[in-house]
């Protein structure tokens, strides 16, 4: 199973270029979704344990990326998504 740790603290800078180079082919420019879901705004970016397992364990059609990424990256790209606010509607 997947065992809960202590999430370390990204840093959203890093963040945008491990982003880039792994996430955006699928999840879009600003994580507007494309190919996989929206991450803008999503609120499973503000719970750490459904997060965590998504991203490392993988689902659907996305890989898991424990053993592509380190966790101080994953925690980068959260920083990173949780810096992404939707535009306010007109």
């Amino acid at each position: 199973g997947f065992k809960p740790f202590n999430y370390p603290n990204g840093i959203a800078t890093r963040g945008y270029d491990v982003y880039g180079k792994n996430c955006k082919a699928c999840h879009g420019h600003l994580a507007k979704g494309e190919y996989g879901p929206k991450l803008q705004g999503n609120p499973v970016i503000e719970n750490n344990d459904t997060f965590w397992k998504t991203v490392m364990k993988g689902r659907g059609n996305m890989p898991a990326w424990e053993e592509r990424l380190s966790v101080q990256q994953i925690a980068d790209v959260q920083a990173y998504l949780k810096t992404l606010k939707p535009a306010p509607p007109p």
